[in-house]
């Protein structure tokens, strides 16, 4: 016989605790904790056969973990909480999950972990979070997901991350972010998908990454940016793609790099870009592509690049601007392709690339092919609506010799001489047969 169980209007003290652990334990099997004012365990008692707990939390309740806790779920677990709950873990906790829990958190939850967490979820989990949720992590915490995980966040989430997370995911995770997420990591954390993940962002996320990231993706990941993501990265992140990501980007994405940076993709990445996204390259960022990635921009894209890019293409690369692109190369750019590149524009490319030798460019009009005046400096200026015709002539500054290497004429012909051209002009030592 299922029925809900009375506890005192406050659980301030270790008393009323005892009352609600009493309750559990002897099969009454909705407690709840707070003022008995609300109905909210009705609907998780209409399913008396899978139902083994519903715990209401309205009120506050404090709970500090210095020794050893094992929790193993094998049935249903319903848990609402509409007020403050605050957890310290300093020892261990081990978590089972094998059948269902739901989890909605209307109110604020702080948990803050400096020993050992073990989560193994083979089930269900489901979070809902309209609320606040705090998690500062000190200690380690592990993650492994077979079963499947669910979270929405309406409200807004703070992870705090100066210890080390291990998250492994072989089943499915879902991720709908409307409200407001930060995340900073100073320690480490290590995510390896082997299953499938979905992210969904309509509000918004700010990153930071301080310390050491390492992300291997064998499964599939998709994510759907319509808010705005925020991410900085001062420390080191790892990126191995050996599966399938898919990212579409509506809103607005800030991403500012000034560590380091490796991405290996031997899978497949597709990218959209319909919105806005500003990249800032101060650091050391590493591109190696032995798969196959898309890329198609119709919104614009703005990158910056003080420090330095390298890129070995070994795979196939396909770029395709409706948009407009702005690329600023102060510092170095390192672009090997041994594979496969198409690069279609029918809409704006603005470059501007400083350039170790100084030169003499004259700006060229697009529309009747004529060069129109000289620039000095140490740069050269490219701008062009689409790839129609560009005829570039320069000699060595200071000097009236004339340098094949920087004499660049195209009209009418593929974006591959473009940029093989282009590349000689960047760097001496590398040869292309003319056509």
């Amino acid at each position: 016989m299922y029925h809900r169980t009375k506890i005192a209007s406050e659980v301030t003290t270790a008393c009323s605790m005892k009352k609600a652990l009493s309750g559990m334990l002897t099969g009454q099997n909705c407690v709840h904790v707070g003022t008995f004012s609300s109905n909210k365990c009705t609907k998780a008692l209409e399913n008396k056969a899978v139902l083994h707990l519903c715990l209401l939390i309205e009120g506050t309740v404090w709970v500090y973990i210095e020794g050893t806790v094992w929790v193993y779920i094998e049935g249903t677990v319903w848990v609402y909480i509409e007020g403050t709950v605050w957890v310290y873990i300093k020892r261990t906790v081990w978590v089972y999950i094998e059948g269902t829990v739901w989890v909605y958190i209307e109110g604020t939850v702080w948990v803050y972990i400096e020993g050992t967490v073990w989560v193994y979820i083979e089930g269900t989990v489901w979070v809902y979070i309209e609320g606040t949720v705090w998690v500062y992590i000190e200690g380690t915490v592990w993650v492994y997901i077979e079963g499947t995980v669910w979270v929405y966040i309406e409200g807004t989430v703070w992870v705090y991350i100066e210890g080390t997370v291990w998250v492994y995911i072989e089943g499915t995770v879902w991720i709908y972010i409307e409200g407001t997420v930060w995340v900073y990591i100073e320690g480490t954390v290590w995510v390896y998908i082997e299953g499938t993940v979905w992210v969904y962002i309509e509000g918004t996320v700010w990153v930071y990454i301080e310390g050491t990231v390492w992300v291997y993706i064998e499964g599939t990941v998709w994510v759907y940016i319509e808010g705005t993501v925020w991410i900085y990265i001062e420390g080191t992140v790892w990126v191995y793609i050996e599966g399938t990501v898919w990212v579409y980007i509506e809103g607005t994405v800030w991403v500012y790099i000034e560590g380091t940076v490796w991405v290996y993709i031997e899978g497949t990445v597709w990218v959209y870009i319909e919105g806005t996204v500003w990249v800032c390259i101060e650091g050391t960022v590493w591109v190696y592509i032995e798969g196959t990635v898309w890329v198609y921009i119709e919104g614009t894209v703005w990158v910056y690049i003080e420090g330095t890019v390298w890129v070995c293409i070994e795979g196939t690369v396909w770029v395709y601007i409706e948009g407009t692109v702005w690329v600023y190369i102060e510092g170095t750019v390192w672009v090997y392709i041994e594979g496969t590149v198409w690069v279609y524009i029918e809409g704006t490319v603005w470059a501007y690339i400083s350039l170790l030798l100084s030169l003499d460019t004259p700006s060229v009009d697009l529309h009747n092919n004529s060069m129109t005046s000289e620039c000095s400096g140490r740069a050269i200026r490219w701008a062009h609506p689409g790839i129609y015709c560009l005829d570039i002539y320069s000699t060595v500054a200071n000097t009236n010799t004339y340098d094949p290497r920087l004499d660049l004429q195209f009209c009418d012909i593929s974006v591959w001489r473009l940029i093989s051209s282009l590349i000689g002009v960047l760097f001496p030592f590398v040869t292309f047969s003319r056509y």
